[in-house]
């Protein structure tokens, strides 16, 4: 009796505790867009930037959010950088204008319309990915890691592309294309008398004072990706956390593995210091609000991963508790709500689903085709016990707890609606019991996010401090078509470049020697070896002139047009070819088809009667196959002819 009582509650407790399990090994949610993300990752100036959607100059900032359609302008005297992963960059030099054309999983692909840029790929595998430069009338695709440097002229009458550090590239003008290797420069001519010229050179790092500027940005690049941890405390996809070594120090929890924390450097200029209050909100394309952070450090840890709370101090996991094959980047990993007219936000904590406070502008943007040919995806590192020999954290050990339990008070910050928007700083809540009663509310990932102001009442009321009243450098700019041809969105142009402007529309001479042959042959079927094709492309067949065609040997007897029969012909192989030497045709021999008639006598003093035919001298003798009648054989000498028989024997 006790034992069937007791089916019931095992039941219960099972389906809980599967339930438990199941749930926990959910992973994240799928990104609403998979658009690729890049940042600047350093300024130096005013540099001005306009998003695709939009006519308006915004001001640029460090780690300001990039994405496919931007434009970044330099002004005088002004640089900045471009990330675009842990390992490549894109430098712009004063007076520079470029347009951000592609940005996906596939490839990149930049316009530069005026200026001086700088692109350094220290790792790119171009069968799974491009990287190309349209620049006026003129189109570099990237073929091996190293440095490329494309600037325009004045006038942009011409483009200069020099290659350093290994590199090669594929230079196409819209009349002719060749490569470019590593320590050679191009001076490609786009307009003008030498238009479709281009003038070889080697390499001079001399020339531009970027070059020493991003030698810099290199160098410490590099040092950083030394100490980096990457496949360790976190993969390949959040990139920027190799910046982290500087401002902080890995440690290892039982609840959370490994985290980092910001020492006191790092946070001693911020009053009151707590993830995502220094910094504001901006509307990005494909994603809806972003948040900037102010910190230099802050491009990881506000855009992956979660901010934990642990004995008093903040901390940032790579991961939340519900872990995804890969990492994707967010615009914010905050939970948002709106509290007596302000809103309000906080860290999302680390057992909670990612909370999409932007559902409510999807229909704003279009998500981006998936990419069908994906690189490879970055493993998740493998946590490992820590020093004292800790477990790997499960993950469950704080699971289902309420926010106020895992936030502080002082982590809530927001702003009034009316300043939403704006380069303000968030404000902690005017008091505690108001920061509880936020925290106390409960976070459903499947209910309706607040809502925002939409990002047209925001111009209404542009700040100065984010949008500029216009951009000196850009309207500067002349219109000018770049790319030598039109690109199509999403598609690389190296391909169908390389058919047109070095190979005209043909076939290229591909042919790979195997080992056992000699130099120059090509091995062939049945151990033959032949002489490999010469030239670049597939040489068409010359054709006869359509004056005189080819004849071929008839099997059979044929009728020409006066009616004639000739005789069969034996038959042979199409005769090759051969231009007439003169411009008359040579006559040829044809034998009587009758005997002819024989002539009347012609008196005793007069000459001998002279041929009615003769044949010329160069006249081929007939073929064996084809013996001349016996009844009257063609002469062959220049003799005249000899009297006929009747006249003979008048004389005798």
């Amino acid at each position: 009796m006790l034992l069937r009582s007791a089916r019931p509650i095992i039941s219960i407790f099972i389906a809980t505790f599967l339930a438990v399990h199941v749930f926990a090994f959910i992973p994240d949610d799928e990104p609403e867009s998979e658009q690729r993300v890049a940042r600047v990752s350093a300024i130096d100036g005013e540099v001005l930037i306009k998003r695709g959607e939009s006519a308006d100059w915004e001001k640029a900032v460090l780690n300001l959010p990039i994405v496919e359609g931007d434009v970044l302008s330099a002004g005088e005297g002004a640089r900045f950088e471009v990330q675009f992963d842990s390992k490549n960059f894109l430098r712009g030099d004063s007076l520079t204008t470029f347009t951000l054309t592609t940005l996906q999983q596939s490839g990149i692909a930049v316009s530069l319309q005026r200026g001086t840029i700088v692109v350094r790929m220290n790792e790119i595998d171009t069968a799974t990915e491009y990287f190309e430069i349209d620049a006026p009338r003129t189109t570099i695709a990237v073929q091996r890691a190293g440095e490329y440097v494309v600037s325009t002229a004045d006038q942009l009458n011409s483009v200069d592309i020099s290659v350093f550090d290994d590199g090669e590239a594929r230079v196409y003008s819209e009349t002719s294309g060749f490569s470019l290797r590593s320590g050679r420069s191009s001076r490609l001519f786009i307009s003008g008398d030498n238009q479709g010229e281009w003038d070889m050179r080697d390499a001079d790092r001399g020339t531009l004072a970027i070059l020493s500027w991003a030698a810099e940005r290199d160098s410490l690049a590099a040092d950083r990706l030394k100490n980096a941890q990457y496949g360790k405390y976190y993969d390949d996809d959040i990139y920027g956390a190799d910046e982290l070594n500087d401002y902080g120090d890995w440690s290892f929890d039982r609840d959370y593995g490994y985290v980092w924390q910001p020492n006191y450097r790092a946070v001693s200029s911020y009053v009151n210091w707590s993830p995502y209050r220094y910094g504001h909100w901006r509307w990005l394309p494909y994603y809806g609000w972003t948040w900037v952070n102010d910190e230099p450090w802050g491009w990881a840890t506000y855009h992956y991963g979660r901010w934990v709370w642990i004995n008093g101090k903040w901390f940032w996991s790579p991961y939340g508790y519900y872990r995804t094959g890969r990492s994707w980047w967010r615009p914010a990993l905050v939970y948002m709500t709106i509290y007596d007219g302000s809103v309000c936000w906080y860290p999302l904590p680390y057992n909670y689903r990612y909370y999409n406070y932007n559902r409510r502008y999807r229909d704003r943007w279009t998500k981006p085709v998936q990419n069908t040919n994906p690189g490879p995806v970055a493993t998740n590192p493998t946590p490992v016990p820590g020093p004292d020999n800790n477990p790997i954290p499960s993950g469950r050990t704080r699971g289902n707890m309420p926010p106020l339990a895992t936030v502080p008070p002082g982590g809530v910050v927001g702003l009034p609606l009316d300043q939403f928007g704006q380069k303000q700083t968030g404000r902690p809540l005017s008091s505690q019991t108001a920061a509880r009663e936020v925290l106390s509310r409960p976070i459903d990932p499947s209910t309706t996010p607040p809502i925002l102001p939409p990002i047209e009442q925001i111009k209404t009321r542009p700040d100065p401090k984010i949008f500029a009243a216009r951009s000196s450098t850009a309207a500067s700019t002349p219109t000018v078509r770049t790319g030598a041809t039109v690109r199509n969105a999403g598609a690389p142009l190296d391909g169908q470049l390389q058919r047109s402007r070095i190979f005209g529309d043909r076939e290229p001479v591909r042919s790979t020697p195997t080992r056992g042959t000699t130099p120059g042959s090509v091995a062939q079927p049945g151990g033959r070896t032949t002489t490999p094709p010469t030239g670049a492309v597939t040489r068409p067949v010359p054709t006869a002139p359509p004056s005189t065609p080819i004849r071929t040997a008839p099997s059979t007897r044929s009728t020409d047009t006066g009616g004639n029969t000739s005789r069969p012909v034996t038959e042979r192989p199409t005769p090759k070819y051969v231009p007439p030497t003169r411009s008359q045709p040579t006559p040829r021999y044809e034998p009587p088809s009758s005997p002819p008639v024989r002539s009347q006598p012609a008196p005793r003093n007069d000459p001998p009667p002279t041929r009615s035919q003769p044949a010329p001298r160069n006249d081929p003798p007939p073929t064996r196959s084809q013996p001349a009648p016996k009844s009257d054989p063609p002469p062959t000498k220049s003799e005249p002819t000899k009297p006929a028989p009747s006249s003979r024997g008048k004389d005798g």
